[in-house]
């Protein structure tokens, strides 16, 4: 299996529901976000996809995040304003956008400074 990744970076504003009930302020990060996507073969130019198209589609979603309080996106006003909801927003965003042969094998967020969270799905080949 092969593998790349693309990284982009993006500033936004989030308010988490905590567990306790508490509602955090609208507070802002400068949220890293890592793509990395597989394939079991690789393409006519022994690639499995080009890194420059990858990371386009990458700020292709993010674009409509940066600079704004996610929870006013109707899917982050349904499903919660979390680092594991933006992760798994952005996989559900970029996975069919990629080639046929080319499968999503995770998205990881950084918050802040080691505070990660991974969006993947375990059985990427059947």
């Amino acid at each position: 299996m092969f593998a790349i990744s693309v990284k982009a970076e993006f500033p936004a504003y989030h308010q988490v529901n905590l567990p306790d009930g508490f509602i955090e302020p609208l507070h802002a990060h400068n949220w890293t976000v890592k793509a990395e996507v597989c394939s079991e073969n690789l393409d006519d130019k022994n690639m499995v996809m080009d890194f420059y198209i990858l990371k386009q589609m990458l700020d292709k979603i993010t674009a409509p995040l940066k600079n704004q309080p996610i929870g006013q996106i109707d899917y982050f006003e349904k499903n919660g304003q979390s680092a594991e909801i933006l992760a798994k927003y952005i996989f559900e965003n970029l996975a069919p956008m990629l080639p046929e042969h080319v499968k999503l094998a995770q998205i990881q967020m950084t918050e802040a400074p080691g505070c990660d969270v991974k969006y993947c799905i375990l059985r990427l080949m059947q």
